[in-house]
């Protein structure tokens, strides 16, 4: 149900804000979209992406016992992954462009536009929200 066009299928963690929930995430994710027969690809790119967007978000984080809130829908054949946090926000330009070759950081968003069909960044009560669209097929 969800990715066959037929229904909608909903995913929901919240998460204190520490790296070691990266691991349990990107699990929980990966068992998700398996039950809903997705196929290896598509597990794995949508996998990469709530990881990067789960850093992130971890890494903005503005207090000791910050929360995550991680959430996935499937729905007419369209993965979105929605990633919470409270962070300061930013603004996502039209091109994510890469840092220099020598730079340790900053790849993230553009491997997520990268695997996306549609990814956007907004405001809402305070907290930043990425929100990232793939289509199954």
């Amino acid at each position: 149900m969800g990715l066959d066009g037929h229904g909608e299928v909903d995913l929901g963690v919240d998460v204190v804000a520490r790296t070691d929930a990266v691991p349990a995430v990107r699990h929980l994710l990966a068992c998700w979209l398996r039950d809903l027969q997705a196929d290896r690809r598509l597990i794995d790119d949508m996998v990469l992406v709530v990881t990067e967007l789960v850093t992130n978000a971890i890494e903005a984080s503005t207090e000791d016992g910050s929360r995550v809130g991680v959430s996935a829908a499937a729905a007419d054949h369209t993965i979105e992954i929605e990633v919470t946090d409270d962070g300061g926000g930013f603004e996502l330009g039209p091109a994510v462009g890469l840092p220099g070759p020598r730079s340790s950081r900053g790849r993230g968003l553009g491997i997520v536009n990268a695997l996306c069909d549609h990814v956007e960044v907004r405001r809402d009560r305070g907290r930043t929200v990425v929100r990232a669209c793939r289509r199954a097929g």
